[in-house]
């Protein structure tokens, strides 16, 4: 039971912010996961994971990405990778396209095998290949947009979620 309420505890500010967004997404599951992930399966079940322990190589790929796009947008201001990540997650919620969901579970499933293959993992040239190639997909795009569009239009917002986590 005091490890239910640990989760609570590190879970509540993600739920806080799910709750003060507008629009129609407020019923956005926050779990405990591996890494922060998104499942859309449809808009009645909608699913967000945080984790407690994040992979280094992804996370590290993930927020590089992220400061270039910000920097390239004007935007100077350095963020956390929390914050970043679930607003990337959020962004997926937001722009989810079916269209391009099969090519986005393959590479998706790809980058898994390879972070947990120690031959491949361990060579960086391969790995920031794949990365940027995931990086690339259209529904990685449209979450990194909204993302950042998101930071652009509520600053101070995003800050304070940023203090919550």
């Amino acid at each position: 039971m005091k490890m239910k309420r640990i989760f609570n505890q590190i879970l509540k500010p993600y739920k806080t912010i799910i709750k003060e967004l507008e629009g129609n997404y407020t019923n956005i599951k926050v779990t405990i996961g591996k890494t922060f992930c998104c499942f859309c399966r449809d808009v009645e079940d909608l699913e967000i994971n945080v984790p407690l322990l994040e992979d280094k190589m992804g996370a590290k790929a993930f927020y590089n990405k992220m400061i270039n796009k910000l920097q390239e947008n004007g935007i100077d201001e350095i963020y956390s990778s929390e914050i970043l990540s679930f607003l990337h997650e959020l962004g997926h919620i937001y722009t989810y396209n079916k269209f391009n969901d099969f090519t986005y579970c393959k590479m998706a499933t790809l980058i898994t095998k390879v972070q947990n293959v120690d031959i491949i993992a361990n060579n960086k040239k391969l790995t920031n290949w794949l990365y940027k190639c995931y990086f690339n997909l259209a529904l990685e795009r449209n979450a990194d947009k909204w993302a950042i569009n998101y930071i652009k239009k509520n600053p101070e917002t995003v800050r304070r979620w940023e203090k919550s986590i």
